[in-house]
Order: C-alpha cells, then sequence, then structure tokens
C-alpha cells in the first residue's frame, strides 16, 4: 500500500482514488506503468526528478534538462508520483500509460521517432502528440495508420484533465479509438490548486 501520510489532507483522496485506478488497471494486464513528465511546466519538477531516485529517461536530450520531457518507470510506492499527483494533476504536467516494454532506452527512441512530420521548409520534426495538452485532441482525431502506430507499445493512455472549474476527471485512451472516463472526483477542494 501507498504511503500517503505526508500528502497534504484536500489531495490524500484524489491521489489515492488515482493509485488505484490507474494500478489496477496495470496489473491486470502485467505490464508497466510510466508517466511522461514536463519539466518546462514548473520549475520545481526537475530537482525533484533528480533527487527522486525514479528511473527515467530524457526524450529531447537536445533541449535544456530542466524543461525536457522525460519519461519515468512510475512503482506503486513512489514518493515522487505521489508529489507529482499532488501538485500536478491539473496543471498539464504529466500522462500517464501502460506498456508491456520494460526498457526506458527503447520507449524513449520509440516516443522520439513514431511520428515525423515535416514542417514548412521540409525539416523532419517529431509531433508531440503525448503532450497533456494536445494528446486528448490528438488522439479524438487521429487516423487509423497514426493510431496504430502510436499504440504499436502502448496499451493505453490515461490523462488527468481538469473539465471544468470544479470538476475533475481522468480519461482513459484505448487503442480502438474508445474512451473512458475514470471519474476522480466529481468535486475538488476550493483548496486544490487550480
Amino acid at each position: 500500500m501507498v504511503n500517503t501520510s505526508k500528502i497534504q489532507k484536500p489531495h490524500r483522496n484524489l491521489v489515492i482514488t488515482l493509485l488505484h485506478a490507474l494500478f489496477s488497471r496495470v496489473y491486470e494486464n502485467n505490464a508497466f506503468l510510466y508517466m511522461i513528465l514536463n519539466t518546462a511546466r514548473d520549475q520545481r519538477i526537475y530537482p525533484m526528478l533528480l533527487t527522486s531516485g525514479s528511473n527515467y529517461y530524457c526524450l529531447f536530450e537536445e533541449t535544456k534538462k530542466d524543461t525536457a520531457l522525460y519519461l519515468v518507470r512510475i512503482k506503486p510506492t513512489d514518493p515522487f508520483f505521489l508529489w507529482c499527483c499532488d501538485l500536478g494533476l491539473t496543471q498539464d504536467w504529466m500522462v500517464f500509460f501502460t506498456s508491456i516494454e520494460k526498457s526506458l532506452k527503447y520507449l524513449g527512441l520509440y516516443f522520439k521517432n513514431s511520428l515525423l512530420t515535416d514542417d514548412p521548409h521540409n525539416w523532419k520534426r517529431n509531433v508531440h502528440y503525448y503532450d497533456a495538452r494536445v494528446l486528448p485532441a490528438y488522439l479524438q482525431t487521429c487516423n487509423f495508420h497514426e493510431r496504430k502506430t502510436i499504440f504499436k507499445v502502448i496499451i493505453k493512455f490515461w490523462v488527468p484533465q481538469q473539465d471544468s472549474i470544479n470538476s475533475f476527471n481522468i480519461t482513459q485512451f484505448n487503442a480502438d479509438g474508445s474512451t473512458e472516463s475514470l471519474l476522480v472526483d466529481k468535486k475538488i477542494s476550493k483548496k486544490f490548486p487550480l
């Protein structure tokens, strides 16, 4: 069981519910849980990641390390995961996914190279579809070929979303294009940082 005693009280139930929802679905598939973390969203993320002891991989090494995207393997007892959930669920810090692939390097290279497009100058550019602000819209509009490419090594994606000022949800995106709502809490406490 995850130790949530250090999480502030208004956040504890939300984090516990999130953990149960995500990990129960991961274990059904004998898979690993990962998050893609955007350190550019808050200056506190990168230093915490460095000291977390978590296994991580920088997706774009050519960018400044404290503003890069990181692939992080998550464990049920991971304090860093709890910290991220506690502070960043409504801040578009993260996207979660499951994969049977264990190698962070392989997954990192997969994300770097899975979807390339030409920019106006005919240079190959990576489509950053896994950003928390982009993924929901992209998965609902991508074609069959793009979806097949994305879900080649991914079982499911989960995206925390704030539906409105008082409503928070986690949406599950499946390979067949369907979605499922994992309603965490119909109302977020006014103390929850929005």
